[in-house]
């Protein structure tokens, strides 16, 4: 259940928002969207009452939601911006990113609250939680913009959307044990971090086998904060066969 709730402040809409597929009717992307922004609601509830004991970051939750999309609005022309990217050319792409990525990025000043109110579901260190979250905001974004919308051209190939059709079941293939489940992740030792370690291990190997990297990136948007966060990596013993690589892009962060 954790795990599910991560995940989805990790992909931040970015893949589940399908603003790039062009066989989809408006009112089909409508409806893939608010079936899943309500999946998204039960999980955080039941995570909030489960781990927290209350509902209270739920309810700041729903409450922070409003003002957060009003603040979004008024940085950016989202409709526009959708249209830009729909419309992008590898011509013009440049500019489309140098316009809106600078947007995205500032807009992260919307999320505060939000972030707050997952912080207070998922930790006791609410500090240290927002941090953790503010840095899988700032993955996402950066991802995105990445190399002038690369991340984009990817999403387009079929071999990247064959892969993510299979995310949710590697995820639970791959999933930790419930001691990394259910011990806080700003408070992982070196037995969660040997948990989180394998289970990230698996997934790649589960998702290398579709030949898009772009997932896995995604994926690491979860993964490389609670690693830094937690010291993961340099702890004696814990390898992982991107060990090296992933110290390397965490010293970037």
């Amino acid at each position: 259940m954790f795990n599910k709730v991560l995940f989805a402040v990790a992909f931040l809409g970015i893949v589940s928002a399908k603003p790039f597929d062009e066989t989809a009717s408006p009112a089909d992307v409508n409806e893939y969207r608010v079936a899943h922004a309500k999946q998204f609601l039960l999980t955080l509830r039941e995570a909030c009452v489960n781990r927290s004991g209350s509902e209270e970051g739920y309810q700041q939750f729903l409450s922070a939601v409003p003002p957060a999309v009003r603040c979004l609005k008024s940085r950016i022309d989202w409709p526009q911006m959708m249209m830009d990217m729909k419309l992008m050319t590898q011509d013009n792409r440049k500019k489309v990113f140098e316009t809106y990525c600078p947007k995205l990025v500032d807009s992260k000043v919307c999320f505060d609250d939000t972030i707050q109110a997952l912080s207070t579901c998922l930790a006791r260190d609410t500090k240290a939680s927002r941090e953790i979250l503010g840095e899988m905001f700032s993955g996402a974004v950066t991802l995105f913009c990445k190399n002038d919308g690369e991340f984009i051209y990817e999403t387009r190939k079929p071999e990247f959307r064959s892969c993510i059709t299979g995310v949710k079941k590697h995820i639970k293939e791959c999933k930790s044990t419930k001691i990394a489940s259910t011990t806080p992740w700003t408070e992982y030792g070196r037995e969660e971090c040997s948990e989180l370690v394998k289970a990230r291990d698996c997934l790649k190997g589960k998702v290398n086998s579709c030949d898009s990297r772009t997932v896995m990136d995604i994926v690491d948007i979860y993964y490389n904060p609670i690693f830094k966060a937690n010291n993961c990596l340099t702890m004696p013993a814990l390898a992982t066969d991107d060990q090296g690589a992933i110290i390397e892009s965490l010293n970037e962060v």
